[in-house]
């Protein structure tokens, strides 16, 4: 099945064709080729004309081989090869530069961090945003104390970390 996607090649320039597992380069003398399905992650078109033009795609949970998962954004590295991207898209207040995402949280060189969960909350990737770039997050249910108790809170940021606002 050769369908042309209007996406040009970033290794010679030709046309990408859909093909059963991926999107390959028409041109014969090139070997450029991108999967459908990376680690577990089904990527969309959107997704591939990220990677064609050199952009990382959203974040996304990925399986290694050995079942263990991790978070990352695709990235077509100088090779022409998919790698990843911790990077969370979120500028850091203290230094602009860009906070990197883990299983743990989200961290900062310059030594901000603001673990997820937070305080036996997980927190939505908008929510982490929210409280990285305006330094506070509204008023949210289901904080769970050191005692197990549930509790409402907002979350503020200040001196690097994520302190509790009731």
């Amino acid at each position: 099945v050769m369908n042309d996607t209007g996406l040009a090649c970033p290794k010679c320039g030709g046309s990408l064709s859909i093909r059963d597992k991926g999107y390959k380069c028409i041109n014969k003398d090139c070997d450029f080729y991108l999967p459908t399905n990376v680690l577990g992650a089904t990527l969309t078109d959107k997704d591939i004309e990220q990677l064609v033009s050199r952009k990382p795609t959203h974040p996304y949970n990925l399986k290694r081989r050995d079942g263990t998962s991790f978070r990352a954004r695709l990235i077509l590295k100088d090779d022409d090869t998919i790698g990843f991207s911790f990077d969370s898209g979120i500028t850091c207040p203290y230094c602009h530069k860009e906070v990197k995402a883990n299983k743990a949280g989200y961290f900062c060189d310059c030594g901000l961090k603001v673990f997820n969960p937070c305080y036996g909350k997980k927190l939505s990737e908008a929510d982490v945003k929210t409280l990285i770039e305006t330094g506070k997050l509204e008023k949210k249910s289901g904080f769970v104390s050191k005692s197990g108790k549930k509790f409402s809170a907002g979350l503020v940021l200040e001196a690097y970390n994520v302190k509790i606002v009731f």
